[in-house]
This record gives C-alpha cells, sequence and structure tokens, in this order.
C-alpha cells in the first residue's frame, strides 16, 4: 500500500470559462477528446474521455469549445494555494484536480476526519462550490474515492475493498477492459486475484500496471516543489 493520500477534483472545472453557456449543452475537448460535459450534454451521454465525432453524433447541439489549459492552470492556482495552507506539498495533477499526502497534516490536525473537512472548507472558499474529495491509498485510489463522492467528501478506511467492487473499466483502457470482461474478468478484485506474471505476459507493461492498481499499489504523490520564502531588506543610515 502506498501513502494515504488527499484528492480535490472539481468535475466541472474546465467548464467554468465566460464563454460556456449555462442553458445549452456544452462539451470541452483537446485533441479531439472530450475533456469535460455539462449536465445537459451528459444526460445525452457525452463522457469525459470519448471521442470528440462520437459525442457529437451522440449530442449535435452541443456547444464543442476548445481548451485552454493554460488558463484552466493558472485560475485553479488559488485552490492549489488553498490547499497548500493547509497540507503544504501538493501535486496539481490537471487543471481541476490535485493530490496531496497527508501523512503529516493528519498529525497536526488531529485526524483525518478533521483535516478533510478544513481542506473542503478552503477549497469552497477559494474555487467555490462542486468541489469533491476523496481519501484512499494512492492517487488512482483517491481519485475514485472522489468520484464517489456526491454527497461529502469520502474517506476510505479499506482500499482495497472498495477497489475490489469497481468494474474494469475505470482503470481508462476500455480496449483493454473489453478483453478482460470476454475473459470473465469484471471487476478489480478478480484482476487481482490473477497471478500477476500472467497479466504481464498478455498485456505486457501496461497489465503488469492495471494488476498492482487493481490491488492497490500505486504511485506515490509527485509534490510541486515549494517557491522560495524570499526577504528582502533595506537598511538606511541615517534613515
Amino acid at each position: 500500500m502506498t501513502a494515504r493520500t488527499l484528492c480535490v477534483w472539481f468535475p466541472d472545472w474546465r467548464l467554468r470559462r465566460p464563454d460556456a453557456p449555462p442553458d445549452e449543452p456544452c462539451q470541452v475537448v483537446g485533441d479531439g477528446v472530450v475533456l469535460a460535459a455539462n449536465a445537459l450534454a451528459a444526460a445525452a451521454g457525452v463522457v469525459a474521455g470519448m471521442r470528440r465525432r462520437q459525442a457529437e453524433t451522440l449530442c449535435p447541439a452541443a456547444v464543442t469549445l476548445a481548451a485552454d489549459p493554460a488558463a484552466e492552470a493558472a485560475a485553479f492556482e488559488v485552490v492549489a494555494a488553498a490547499v497548500e495552507d493547509l497540507v503544504p506539498r501538493v501535486e496539481v495533477a490537471a487543471p481541476g484536480l490535485l493530490f496531496a499526502p497527508v501523512a503529516g497534516a493528519v498529525g497536526y490536525y488531529g485526524g483525518e476526519g478533521p483535516l478533510v473537512s478544513r481542506v473542503a472548507v478552503a477549497v469552497a472558499a477559494a474555487g467555490g462550490p462542486g468541489a469533491r474529495l476523496g481519501l484512499a491509498h494512492g492517487p488512482f485510489a483517491a481519485r475514485l474515492a472522489a468520484a464517489a463522492a456526491a454527497s461529502g467528501p469520502r474517506i476510505l478506511a479499506d482500499t482495497r475493498a472498495f477497489l475490489a467492487e469497481l468494474d474494469v473499466g475505470v482503470l481508462g483502457q476500455e480496449e483493454k477492459a473489453a478483453t478482460l470482461r470476454w475473459l470473465g474478468v469484471t471487476t478489480l478484485g478478480a484482476l487481482s486475484a490473477l497471478p500477476r506474471e500472467a497479466m504481464a505476459s498478455r498485456f505486457g507493461p501496461p497489465g503488469l500496471e492495471a494488476h498492482r492498481l487493481a490491488s492497490g499499489e500505486d504511485r506515490w504523490v509527485q509534490p510541486r516543489a515549494l517557491p522560495e520564502d524570499l526577504v528582502v531588506e533595506e537598511r538606511f543610515d541615517p534613515p
């Protein structure tokens, strides 16, 4: 198991822009792939990760906006700074998505619950409503916990048990997931029960990585460097 990790995720962050219509289906696209879709587009079947052509077939009336990663990241910086005030080391994985290792902060704030509550308040003040928070072992499980946290932060006591019930599609590789389903392997729990060597032999390094994630063996958070605390002093004599 990797370290306990907090995920802060705004599902609609890429749609928080002045040219996104509030009352029409809308999607943000980058490199031909849907990166975000509002509720009206989602109701027509559009989901993040879908090819643009498929999304436009499902919802021809959707307004399509080109992703602006620089602007999205700059806008998200205020949220990242708010989390850094409480948990000094964060990894901004994408605009609207960050991870933070919580081992030290948990001891300082008196437990995972109090820490997550503080972060939730700070994030809401900095970025507005709509954030989802999840805490688990490693970024992969924390991100999935956040996705399941529609009614409040989700703190997983047993990461492996949570992962075991999930469909293999959460790995984000549909071709591999289709092959696994054809073999009768439909959940991450069933996947983790397979011999790791068999997954490596059949799928190569991606199969090995999938088995590790399904088993709760995730990567470590990669925090960004903290800026130096610069101080300038100038003396005048006589003043």
